[in-house]
């Protein structure tokens, strides 16, 4: 059995654990803490009590992640591996023809944008 100051002192720790956990609970909500962060809060919960924590998705990242996903796809087809496998390319000037492409296209579209006016 505690001694009663130490009982007292766990029941206000205590207390104020379970207040952070709420005000995490009204900040994920509102999406404003990542979802590592709220695996790690999860696992904070007791067997009498687990916290469990609902994460919002954003439709946007979401379909952004599929065409990551699509997109590493065909360049797993394309060269036959993954790019975390392939360390033979020169991936800075790959990176600049992609951008040099990327203004290519910008200037494309303004230029249209700008002779249909």
């Amino acid at each position: 059995m505690m001694h009663e100051p130490w009982k007292e002192a766990w029941e206000k720790a205590m207390k104020e654990k379970q207040e952070e956990i709420s005000k995490l609970h009204t900040n994920s909500s509102q999406g404003k803490i990542s979802d590592g962060f709220l695996k790690h809060i999860e696992e904070m919960g007791t067997a009498e009590k687990p916290i469990k924590i609902e994460t919002i998705k954003d439709p946007v990242i979401e379909m952004l992640k599929q065409k990551f996903d699509e997109r590493s796809q065909v360049g797993i087809n394309k060269y036959g591996t993954t790019l975390a496998e392939n360390n033979d390319d020169d991936f800075l000037m790959h990176l600049l023809e992609e951008l040099m492409d990327a203004s290519a296209y910008i200037m494309k579209i303004i230029s249209e944008r700008n002779n249909s006016k």
